[in-house]
């Protein structure tokens, strides 16, 4: 298999170094997981890995247009796809030595307004990870006096039970608002963000009520595997009470894999051993789901694709040491590698978006795109880079 891993590694490197020479990657924003700076890291590590002269020239061309982007044209804040990714990544890049970047004014001149922007996210119902608060918390994890104000933030807009805190966000297109506690967007995330918050000067009793309560209301939502298939339900049993099929899919965003990571990081944040038990007995579960229909597996990305299952296994398995884990991500790792065969697509990849979204289009990036691929392949390729922090930026550490 290592062989085939390379080859498709240098392929992805192909096409990116490709299209960037010919200024196809010109239009792509300045972002971390769908933008130029997830596929600069991508780029800079397959360099590290394979020094090519001819490659490393395109990229500093590319570099010196993507710095002016950055400095002149703000536009997003958000994680995903806005400055606050950008600047994570260019953290990312220095912290490896991949990149030597003093970007420290432009942070302190946009530090108020990103943390501005995240506070009022969340007080007006978008705590969204990638495209509303939690990722700009995530990223000023250390600055105690603002996480503090987003813990405020946070409790304030909770619905509050029984030792239960819960919170409604959109649902996406023509969906409305209901209740989410899926990683990338709904609850897991808020679990997932609060339990990496351990920096002087934190408020601990409220972050640690804040995960409690979430947890419990996560919790609550478990349904009979044997019944539907799977231990949770894409968002919320109570969006929809008379719903009877409760599918949802494995992968990063939505599903088992992001809710049981998420109580794994609270069960050691808050020494919950119940918790963590409840975790690895939904990911042994998970194990067995490796037909793609039922797992709702139709593309090979990170955000939902055959590499999305593929890396939430081999953070389980880093974090456990369980060879279950290793054998079912090295299956994952072939069924990334077989979704690369499409004529049309980018090193034969191509994403999959809903009808509404554009159907089989081909993306670029670390979310959806080749850059995501060709960095889990690489991190799987070189030993050197499997304990690699990258996985932070999914939430996973």
């Amino acid at each position: 298999m290592k062989t085939r891993i390379e080859h498709k590694i240098h392929a992805i490197a192909d096409v990116l170094f490709r299209d960037m020479k010919d200024g196809k990657l010109d239009n792509e924003g300045v972002g971390l997981l769908a933008g130029q700076t997830g596929i600069i890291i991508f780029c800079k590590h397959y360099l590290q890995v394979f020094p090519n002269s001819e490659k490393e020239e395109i990229l500093e061309g590319f570099l010196e247009t993507y710095f002016d982007k950055l400095t002149s044209e703000i536009g997003l804040l958000t994680y995903c796809g806005g400055f606050t990714g950008a600047l994570e990544g260019l953290k990312y890049l220095n912290r490896e030595r991949l990149l030597e970047i003093d970007y420290s004014d432009v942070e302190k001149n946009y530090r108020e307004l990103l943390q501005t922007f995240a506070i009022n996210s969340i007080l007006n119902g978008n705590y969204d990870y990638l495209h509303g608060g939690l990722g700009i918390v995530k990223y000023y994890c250390d600055d105690a006096e603002f996480v503090n104000r987003a813990l405020e933030a946070l409790e304030q807009t909770a619905e509050k039970g029984d030792r239960i805190y819960k919170w409604k966000s959109s649902l996406g297109l023509d969906r409305g608002v209901g209740y989410n506690i899926c990683l990338s967007h709904g609850m897991s995330s808020i679990v997932s963000v609060l339990s990496l918050l351990g920096s002087e000067g934190i408020d601990q009793k409220k972050r640690d009520r804040i995960i409690r309560n979430t947890c419990n209301y996560i919790l609550s939502q478990e349904i009979d595997p044997q019944q539907h298939g799977n231990y949770f339900p894409s968002q919320s049993l109570e969006n929809d009470p008379e719903q009877i099929n409760h599918q949802s899919r494995l992968g990063w965003c939505y599903g088992d894999l992001g809710v049981a990571t998420s109580l794994w990081q609270a069960g050691k944040a808050l020494h919950n051993r119940e918790w963590q038990e409840k975790a690895l007995e939904v990911l042994r579960f998970s194990t067995s789901r490796r037909d793609f229909q039922n797992a709702g597996v139709i593309d090979a990305g990170l955000c939902h694709g055959a590499a999305s299952v593929c890396m939430m296994f081999h953070y389980v398995y880093m974090q456990t040491g369980e060879k279950l884990f290793e054998e079912t991500r090295d299956y994952w790792l072939d069924g990334t590698l077989e979704l690369g065969n499409m004529e049309d697509g980018l090193a034969g990849y191509r994403a999959w978006h809903t009808a509404e979204y554009g159907g089989w289009v081909n993306e670029y990036g670390l979310l959806e795109g080749v850059a995501g691929i060709g960095l889990l392949l690489l991190s799987l390729y070189i030993p050197a880079l499997q304990n690699t922090e990258w996985l932070n930026f999914f939430i996973l550490s």
